[in-house]
């Protein structure tokens, strides 16, 4: 069974958006933790966190458009990576939504 460009765009963009909320929520929670440290790790770990989200949400966006691509499928793989990219910016779109309408988390 062949799961079609969309379906797995929005797959992509869903695990991206579950990445980011998780990514957030630790974040946000983080402090409560760790306490407020002074030290030079904390901006390290920023760093470090950031270049494996950097990985992981480049994966989840281009790892299936990238394999296409080099199978000799670029128009599907063109079109799977701008689905993705439009399944994400609805994503934003009705998150901003529920922010200004004032359904908070």
């Amino acid at each position: 069974m062949k799961i079609s460009l969309l379906k797995k765009a929005v797959v992509s963009a869903l695990g991206v958006a579950a990445y980011v909320m998780a990514f957030t929520w630790f974040i946000n929670n983080a402090q409560g933790w760790f306490g407020d440290q002074q030290i030079w790790a904390g901006p390290f770990l920023m760093l470090i966190f950031f270049i494996i989200s950097a990985c992981v949400t480049g994966s989840l966006v281009l790892a299936w458009p990238v394999m296409m691509y080099l199978d000799g499928q670029k128009n599907d793989a063109v079109h799977l990576f701008l689905y993705t990219v439009a399944a994400l910016a609805v994503i934003i779109i009705v998150t901003a939504i529920f922010v200004f309408i004032g359904i908070r988390g």
